[in-house]
């Protein structure tokens, strides 16, 4: 059985031309997941009882790439884990009673984050560097 690593918490030290670069990330990814709970709210207004599918968030996202060009500078992965975030807040608010129905995102009160995917064939950590893409 191979050697999996599921996640990993690192410390960065980061040259001011990646700090922008991961501000961007930040940014582009909370404008993503609002700007697609947006235009869901726009079709389908504030109390449907319809699960968007991935497919159909994917077209929403491909709409907001063409009207917000500064979309197009970050990674696509960390955008389409906004979108992956967006469709599984709607499908646990239908699920459970206990989850709302998704809100946006602020500024002030999200953490700044975002998530990149990884390929198999490729292992981001090695001699002490972290390579992401």
């Amino acid at each position: 059985m191979g050697e999996y690593i599921r996640g990993m918490v690192v410390k960065l030290h980061v040259t001011p031309e990646q700090e922008v670069l991961f501000k961007k990330n930040y940014g582009c990814t909370r404008k993503t997941y609002n700007e697609l709970l947006n235009k869901y709210k726009a079709k389908y207004g504030d109390v449907s009882n319809k699960i968007p599918t991935k497919n159909e968030l994917n077209q929403l996202l491909n709409e907001s790439k063409k009207e917000l060009p500064y979309l197009e500078e970050t990674e696509s992965t960390s955008l389409q884990q906004a979108r992956d975030d967006l469709h599984k807040a709607f499908k646990n608010s239908f699920k459970s009673k206990r989850h709302n129905f998704p809100k946006f995102h602020s500024k002030k009160k999200t953490r700044p984050s975002f998530r990149q995917t990884i390929r198999k064939d490729k292992r981001p950590v090695e001699n002490n560097t972290l390579t992401l893409r």
